[in-house]
């Protein structure tokens, strides 16, 4: 009869076990970043338990951009990124979701354009399963949010952004192995027609962040391009976008 239950609770703590290693994968942030973010003349960088924030230190943002980290990456990932952007005058916010991952606090977004009432324009944005978390959020609720950038990502059926009034940018890579070319062109019919859609040539999914030292995520492809240089044509872009 022991032995009869000691084998279901076995099963389970190992069950528990695997999902807590998992949930606790976070695939590290490189040096850049750490290096980027340090407050100089141009960029003020804070931290709190949500977030990091980068802003422009030359004057007061009323452009602001909140990004959702990739699933089990950190969300220094994309500080170098998030500085690079602040530099061009927008208030960036890297949101820290619960074991990295996005898909667990999806409206964590909503709060921001009432805490700082003095930024007037607001742009959601996140990187693969963030990125979709990102597009969940603007089709669940009405928001302050006028524009989303989906970096290496995409939206589902259940959450079409199709008929919503907001503007939408998509950067993808011809070398993405996760979220491939033939994602994000099937995923056009969910999102609005005015829709710009960027894909970088010889980029990959691995590259939209810096993190892991240069390895490459599980299942994606070898990118054609630097990493550094695949990183400029995201902050470029998103800039372009935004201002």
């Amino acid at each position: 009869m022991k032995k009869r239950f000691l084998i279901p609770i076995l099963m389970l703590v190992l069950l528990i076990t695997a999902l807590l290693l998992f949930l606790n994968q976070e695939a590290p942030a490189d040096a850049i970043n750490f290096q980027a973010m340090a407050s100089d003349a141009l960029v003020r960088v804070s931290e709190n338990r949500e977030a990091i924030i980068f802003e422009p230190a030359t004057h007061q943002a009323d452009k602001a951009l909140v990004y959702y980290q990739g699933a089990n990456v950190a969300p220094q990932s994309f500080a170098y990124a998030g500085r690079k952007i602040a530099e061009a005058g927008i208030q960036v916010f890297l949101v820290k979701m619960p074991f990295s991952l996005a898909i667990f606090d999806i409206g964590a977004a909503y709060s921001y354009p009432e805490q700082y009432p003095e930024i007037e324009h607001w742009a959601l944005g996140g990187f693969s399963l963030g990125g979709s978390s990102a597009a969940f959020a603007l089709a669940n609720k009405e928001s302050r949010y006028e524009a989303l950038i989906l970096y290496a990502s995409y939206t589902d059926e259940k959450h079409s952004l199709r008929d919503k009034a907001i503007r939408v940018l998509s950067i993808s890579g011809s070398n993405d192995g996760l979220a491939t070319p033939g994602d994000i062109e099937e995923g056009k019919t969910l999102l609005p027609p005015d829709t710009q859609y960027l894909q970088i040539f010889g980029g990959n999914h691995t590259q939209f962040a810096l993190y892991g030292d240069g390895k490459l995520q599980k299942g994606d492809n070898k990118a054609s391009l630097p990493a550094m240089e695949q990183q400029q044509m995201v902050i470029d872009a998103t800039v372009e976008f935004l201002l």
